[in-house]
């Protein structure tokens, strides 16, 4: 079985750049945790901007998570604002 994660990220009404990891944890290959690192700049005038991770499921049943350590930062005030988030996935 294979899993999409989409990763979107918005402007937030100036450029913004995000830069940090989201942790994947229930994917199949190793390391155990798929490691996805982001610096991505949205424009102000921009699209949004998707990142996505495609792979193998793990096939041991569990609760696993998606965590997000991410800081968006406006860059004409230098205004940052951390993102940290745990969204868990339940494999059976």
């Amino acid at each position: 079985m294979f899993s999409d994660v989409h990763i979107y990220y918005h402007g937030a009404g100036a450029e913004t750049r995000y830069t940090g990891t989201v942790e994947i944890g229930f994917f199949k290959r190793a390391p155990a945790i798929h490691t996805v690192t982001s610096d991505i700049v949205v424009r102000k005038t921009g699209s949004i901007i998707n990142h996505s991770v495609s792979d193998s499921v793990t096939s041991a049943p569990g609760t696993y998570a998606i965590d997000f350590n991410l800081v968006a930062t406006v860059t004409d005030t230098k205004r940052a604002q951390p993102i940290h988030e745990n969204v868990r996935v339940v494999v059976r």
